[in-house]
């Protein structure tokens, strides 16, 4: 398992306090590699996601049969209002970065949205973003 997040270990720091380091210590624990600095929507720009091959010529793209996206949010700066757009820029951007990542026809992307980025995306608008990225969506689930 590989775990990333936009922000740097320091930034994390400062966000969410100590507690972050046992989540990460956790993560780490059980085996998981977390990686800090990662724009999702860039993929297959990074090493971590690079095999070199037996003969070191070359590489290929490493690929998952799963790849989860919790809470895709662009941010919110100074307390100003985000505009949704912006939002579905960042999700389809990860789509498109995240599906050359996948494995085979059954492999899977899961997002999980807050329920005001859900409001924005439900039904149709989700359908189109993941068809504008190369993707079916199967099932829309509320948690």
């Amino acid at each position: 398992m590989i775990c990333t997040s936009l922000d740097k270990d320091t930034q994390l720091q400062v966000k969410y306090g100590e507690e972050v380091k046992g989540t990460i210590g956790t993560l780490q624990n059980l085996g998981a590699t977390v990686l800090h600095d990662v724009d999702a929507t860039r993929l297959t720009d990074y090493a971590f996601m690079q095999n070199l091959s037996s003969t070191r010529k070359s590489a290929t793209l490493t690929t998952f049969s799963r790849i989860v996206f919790n809470f895709p949010d662009v941010g919110n700066f100074e307390g100003e209002r985000v505009d949704p757009a912006l939002n579905r820029t960042l999700l389809q951007g990860f789509l498109v970065a995240a599906a050359a990542a996948l494995q085979g026809d059954r492999s899977e992307i899961h997002v999980a949205l807050r329920q005001a980025e859900a409001k924005d995306l439900r039904g149709p608008r989700i359908r189109k973003v993941c068809k504008e990225a190369g993707l079916a969506c199967v099932s829309v689930e509320l948690f």
